[in-house]
This record gives structure tokens, C-alpha cells and sequence, in this order.
């Protein structure tokens, strides 16, 4: 039988900061750049209607995209 609690998503850091980018993140099959302040500066999620192949580019933070990918 199916659990009633919602599953807890969370960002998955795949590339730490370095000195050039900030932390690129995975979540549920969008991956998610940053900057070095973290501020989010594009994702690509395959068969996202917006934008060429899947691909958006703007400013926000994580919070943003992750809602967006959720919707």
C-alpha cells in the first residue's frame, strides 16, 4: 500500500564550487547551475516546453527552479 507522506525531494550537488562556477546540482533529472554566490543561472530538463532543447536561462534561486521542475 502506498505511503500518504509526500516523498522529500532535495538538490543533489554533482559538481562542488570551484573558483570559476559555483555547485551544479541534480534534481529529479534537471540539472541546475549556479554561480559562486549561488544564484542559479540556468537548468536543462529534457521536454521542458520553454526555451530550445529543454534549456532555460535567468536569474533565482534554487527554491525557483525546484518548484518549477516539481510543477
Amino acid at each position: 500500500m502506498p505511503s500518504d507522506a509526500p516523498t522529500t525531494h532535495k538538490p543533489r550537488i554533482v559538481k562542488p564550487a570551484n573558483g570559476e562556477s559555483g555547485p551544479v546540482y541534480d534534481y529529479r533529472g534537471a540539472v541546475i547551475f549556479s554561480n559562486e554566490k549561488g544564484t542559479v543561472f540556468n537548468f536543462s530538463l529534457q521536454g521542458f516546453p520553454h526555451g530550445l532543447n529543454g534549456f532555460w536561462g535567468g536569474i533565482g534561486h534554487i527554491r525557483e527552479v525546484v518548484r518549477l521542475v516539481d510543477a
